[in-house]
Formats: C-alpha cells, sequence, structure tokens
C-alpha cells in the first residue's frame, strides 16, 4: 500500500495484474484481550456475529451466495 500513488485503490492495483481480491471474515467482537491470540484453534460460529451488523457475517455471506448474488 506504501507503493501506491495518490488516488489509486488497492483493489484496482491488485485487479491490473489479474489477482483476484478474496474477501475475508474477522472476529472482531470476539477479541477482547491479548490471551486470545495464544489460542490454537478457530473461534465458535458464534463469535462471528456483528452487534453492527446485527447478524453473523458468515450467515448473512452464505446466504447471499445461496442466492446467486
Amino acid at each position: 500500500m506504501n507503493y501506491l500513488s495518490a488516488g489509486c485503490s488497492y483493489s484496482r492495483f491488485l485487479s491490473t495484474f489479474g489477482v483476484e481480491e478474496k474477501k475475508q471474515f474477522f472476529c472482531y467482537e470476539y477479541l477482547d484481550s491479548y490471551d486470545k491470540l495464544y489460542e490454537t484453534s478457530l473461534p465458535p460460529y458464534e463469535c462471528f456475529y456483528s452487534t453492527l451488523k446485527n447478524e453473523n457475517v458468515l450467515e448473512s455471506d452464505y446466504n447471499q451466495w445461496v442466492r446467486g448474488g
């Protein structure tokens, strides 16, 4: 990102070189202490619930995929 000129988006930069951008999910609200960074397994499904979106982000993306959008 430091090497991109002003006004150039990272997404556009990647598409120039044929790189497909993939959406990632992160359980922001689950990480409320540094101790959780040392866990060696994925958090449970319920931890991906977002109060900002008022839904589980994994479920909403899956439902969108099922609908074909």
